[in-house]
């Protein structure tokens, strides 16, 4: 065993990336329905900003990204061997839409 950390400590990271990428597609849900939520309760020129068409286009390429972050993280879980697929379903799950606003 000795001079074998490494290896050991490189293959239980691979075991966890199924479990990182969940954790990262929930935060991304629950943003999306906190997003969902806000559109609807405030009001700009005494409407919702949920009828604002580009608001809406926003959240709804959140979701798309969301959904595909999802499913790229539950095939790697069931096939928990590969270690490929789980590296793809980490870089995907991390990487933020392109609508996401940023505070700068």
């Amino acid at each position: 065993m000795k001079g074998e950390g490494f290896l050991i400590a490189m293959h239980t990271l691979d075991r966890s990336r199924p479990t990182i990428g969940a954790q990262a597609v929930g935060i991304a849900q629950a943003a999306i329905d906190f997003a969902g939520n806000y559109m609807k309760g405030r009001k700009a020129f005494g409407r919702p900003i949920a009828d604002l068409q580009g608001l809406r286009f926003m959240l709804a390429d959140m979701a798309i990204h969301t959904e595909a972050a999802r499913a790229l993280s539950t095939r790697p879980a069931r096939r928990s061997t590969r270690a490929i697929p789980m590296a793809i379903s980490r870089i995907w799950a991390r990487r933020p839409s392109p609508s996401l606003p940023t505070r700068r």
